[in-house]
């Protein structure tokens, strides 16, 4: 553990003040600090240290200025009826004298434990919505509370507060200098998307960095899974997305059931991960080359439990983007009223279906009374009516859904309530599809991420493997070395090394895997240059080789190679100079003025620090002319040969080469008409097979002789 919350409460004896007669005895009411709630502090802290863990020591909670969420105001010693200088709750956030006394209080924390490196951050509030304040008070407050700390504070710990569901209090609190993070806490179903969804929404609002500091189910159905897939997927999910989140039923789900263990891999993942100089910490879906099974499904939850509550906006509408995130959707409730209660009628989705689809509502339930009903419009247009049967649940769904932008609605036509716990659709948001979902983070050369099946249910022990998973990840050109990691279980296999594609992209073939999968691409060497191509033919009286290559990194030059027989006395023949770092295709041609009867060329590719390698050999074969009168006799020579031609075209010279390539040789002839003869001396060439090679404008004619 890295990372902890710790309340200045009173329930727990950890408030450094709180009225008379608290059944601990440690308190004497206002600006009276308890030296023993002190002490707890003191040993927690020292315990941080000793541990490696920081501390978000939260100075203030919504229960103690409220009477509704958590109430403590009644005891809490600032009240009037204790003492205290307020006769309500709300004069907390704009009462001079309150202030006063809090800024005392925060002064004597600041002095005492300011001077540790294991406070992370003065947590102003938790969940500062919940209290009695109105919203533009405790903007203020906060703004003014976070200065002072910071004049305070010479080590410049972080300041934060945070709010649950609460949106608009939280931006409003962006522009406060002295706040350095903000923090939302969430409570629902399908926790690691929705959280992920609302992260999503708030980190468009705000500017600052955020995070979800609790999260938990808002039922007690989480108690049935013993494997902890939920908490696992949604702290992968959200750390994959620069989202991270804390959970919070630790006394209740993580003691009881000894799940500390879930919590390692990822600690171990990230101890040397750092997003932010490896990836500009831009977190995201990643995109799949392959994702076999299942359909592009994505659910979205409603978010809110109140009844008789409007949904915001109101009529609600969202937008769906690639990623299968929705605009709004924080303000999204669960009921649907009909007209005997309530103006949430409609809920309205806006999305670019990638091919014919699909959106479905899923019904939890329906009121026991009154005449049901539900229509579905699409773009405005009804499709689908459903009579609702009282206290009746089920799947209501508009099919056929063409490709394309649409818009679908969900009306509660009837008399009484319906109650929609979540929305399905396939194939609205194309980032997407099959069984898998992959969030992480894709830098220009590392690469981090988390792959799970979506189809298994929240609670379920065993789930099918997932085989012939890939992921398509845009990255420098270059050899790669993957890590794969088990999330249950933090073991780690080497996954070797991948090579980027000819187009640039990484891809990557996942290990068969049961419910998740992680990984870590981390950049090993350039893709050395790579030979598309290298072929030759022959162009009138030359020989013409053409390469084509890309990824040109570090390459000096480039050299051809020629020899007779493909095996030995290879010889220079041209050189070519490299275009540079070109990553893109490029095209290189050299021509052989002097050809051989058969030549034997290589490609020689040298580095700039000295390395070379090799392509494979081209043959090229002179054409023979079915016109020409080439004869060489004897054809097994001791001291001279005859050379006759007969031929129209233009002769230009004659020459004597051995196999190897070398001129023994070159006489310049000019013969325009006939024919032409010569007695030719080879008495003092060595034994071996020689060519007789005629050339003219046009073509090349050779014969081949034995020298005894």
């Amino acid at each position: 553990m890295t990372w902890t919350r710790y309340w200045l409460t009173d329930f727990a004896r950890q408030a450094l003040e709180w009225k008379s007669g608290h059944w601990s005895g440690w308190y004497n009411g206002l600006g009276r600090y308890s030296q023993k709630a002190a002490a707890l502090l003191d040993n927690v802290l020292d315990q941080c240290a000793t541990k490696g863990c920081y501390m978000q020591l939260v100075l203030q909670h919504h229960g103690q200025f409220t009477n509704s969420v958590n109430p403590e105001w009644s005891d809490n010693p600032y009240n009037s009826s204790n003492g205290g200088p307020l006769s309500s709750a709300s004069q907390f956030f704009n009462s001079a004298t309150a202030k006063a006394q809090t800024k005392k209080q925060y002064r004597y924390i600041v002095a005492r434990w300011g001077y540790s490196p294991n406070i992370y951050a003065w947590e102003l509030f938790n969940e500062v919505n919940y209290t009695e304040g109105v919203a533009p008070e405790i903007d203020a407050w906060h703004d003014e509370m976070s200065l002072y700390l910071k004049s305070l504070d010479i080590h410049n710990h972080l300041v934060t507060t945070s709010t649950h569901n609460s949106n608009g209090l939280l931006s409003s609190m962006d522009d406060n200098t002295g706040m350095d993070q903000l923090q939302f806490h969430y409570y629902g179903s399908h926790l690691e998307t929705t959280i992920l969804s609302a992260g999503r929404t708030l980190d468009g609002l705000i500017t600052k960095p955020l995070n979800c500091g609790e999260f938990g189910y808002d039922n007690n159905n989480y108690l049935n899974d013993n494997t902890g897939d939920h908490l696992r997927k949604s702290l992968w999910v959200n750390m994959m997305n620069r989202i991270p989140a804390q959970f919070w039923f630790w006394s209740e789900y993580i003691i009881p059931k000894n799940l500390y263990s879930i919590f390692t891999p990822l600690s171990n993942f990230m101890s040397t991960v750092d997003v932010v100089s490896e990836t500009n910490a831009v977190g995201g879906a990643l995109t799949f080359q392959s994702n076999p099974g299942g359909t592009n499904s994505l659910v979205l939850n409603s978010q809110s439990f109140a009844w008789l509550t409007d949904n915001t906006p109101n009529p609600w509408t969202g937008t769906i983007d690639a990623q299968g995130n929705c605009t709004n959707i924080n303000g999204l409730g669960r009921y649907l009223y009909g007209s005997w209660q309530g103006n949430s009628h409609d809920v309205s989705f806006s999305a670019n279906f990638t091919s014919v689809g699909t959106a479905t509502m899923n019904l939890n339930g329906s009121s026991g009374s009154g005449n049901n009903s539900l229509q579905i419009y699409l773009d405005g247009v009804l499709k689908n009516t459903y009579g609702i049967a009282n206290n009746s649940a089920g799947n209501y769904t508009l099919s056929n859904i063409p490709a394309g932008i649409h818009t679908v609605k969900f009306r509660s036509a009837g008399q009484d309530w319906l109650e929609a716990t979540s929305y399905t659709f396939t194939n609205a948001s194309q980032n997407i599809s099959g069984n898998c979902l992959a969030y992480g983070y894709v830098g220009s050369q590392k690469a981090y991420g988390f792959v799970y099946d979506k189809s298994y249910g929240e609670w379920a022990a065993t789930a099918s493997n997932m085989t012939g998973v890939s992921l398509n990840l845009s990255m420098q050109v270059g050899n790669y070395a993957v890590e794969f990691w088990n999330p249950q279980t933090g073991a780690m296999t080497n996954g070797g090394l991948v090579a980027t594609n000819g187009a640039g992209a990484l891809i990557l073939n996942l290990p068969t895997f049961n419910k998740d999968v992680a990984f870590k691409v981390n950049f090993q060497s350039p893709v050395p240059l790579e030979l598309l191509s290298f072929e030759g033919h022959t162009e009138g009286a030359t020989n013409r080789l053409d390469w084509q290559t890309i990824h040109e990194d570090k390459v000096a030059n480039f050299q051809i190679e020629r020899s007779a027989n493909g095996k030995t006395d290879w010889q220079l023949m041209g050189e070519m100079k490299s275009k540079g770092t070109a990553q893109s295709k490029q095209n290189y041609f050299l021509l052989d003025k002097e050809p051989l009867a058969i030549g034997y060329y290589r490609l020689k590719m040298n580095d700039l620090d000295g390395l070379f390698s090799y392509s494979r050999t081209v043959v090229i074969q002179r054409p023979t002319s079915t016109k020409a009168k080439l004869k060489v006799y004897p054809t097994l020579a001791e001291n001279d040969i005859t050379v006759t031609y007969d031929n129209g075209n233009l002769l230009n010279d004659i020459q004597l080469a051995d196999i190897s390539g070398r001129i023994w040789l070159s006489e310049k002839v000019n013969i325009t008409e006939g024919a032409y003869a010569a007695r030719l001396d080879v008495s003092r060439l060595p034994s071996g097979v020689y060519f007789v090679i005629l050339k003219t404008q046009q073509e090349i004619f050779t014969q081949r002789f034995v020298k005894q």
